[in-house]
């Protein structure tokens, strides 16, 4: 029986998120999630402002792995990090405490493409050798409006098989929620 635990570490928009994720007899599991969210911050101008985001995770980056607990990070083997899509200063903030802890800790560091991330938030509490593939997904997020092909759970079987020009499903979506009085996000 092999387990891999690994250090999650997310900073792409508007919500720092670190978590203990572990992958355990073809299941995938996140043991401890700790997000700090910024949307009170934002809301007052009705979208994310990426200067104050990128101030945010750096506030509240250190607390959270504080809260996790240095023992428990310690313990896993791997150090995930978002390297990509997302506002380039949150971007540079997780992967900054990332590079710190793997030194400091003396472990590997994986970089994620963030969209890859949302595929595989659906194999969670599932186990893959039961699921049945190939799948198709959409994302439908403001500029990652994309089609991908997932083969076989892995994340090599992944291929982008098409994606849109511009981010108008996700602006369409936001002008749409304002029009009948919804408020950011």
């Amino acid at each position: 029986m092999s387990v891999l635990q690994t250090l999650a570490i997310e900073t792409s928009c508007d919500d720092t998120s670190l978590g203990i994720v572990r992958f355990e007899n073809g299941l995938f599991s996140c043991d401890i999630l700790k997000t700090h969210s910024q949307i009170a911050n934002h809301q007052q101008y009705g979208g994310v402002v990426p200067e104050l985001a990128y101030r945010l995770h750096e506030e509240e980056i250190l607390k959270l792995v504080q809260i996790i607990g240095y023992d428990t990070i310690r313990e896993c083997e791997l150090i995930t990090v978002t390297k990509e899509p997302g506002l380039p200063g949150s971007l540079v903030v997780g992967n900054t405490v990332a590079s710190m802890l793997g030194s400091f800790l003396q472990k590997p560091i994986a970089r994620v493409n963030h969209i890859y991330g949302h595929i595989f938030s659906l194999l969670l509490d599932r186990c893959v050798q039961e699921l049945a593939f190939p799948w198709i997904i959409l994302t439908a997020s403001g500029g990652h409006n994309e089609l991908y092909l997932v083969k076989d759970g892995s994340p090599w079987s992944v291929v982008k098989i098409g994606y849109s020009l511009d981010d108008a499903a996700g602006e369409s979506f936001d002008k749409v929620s304002r029009m009948l009085g919804g408020e950011y996000p």
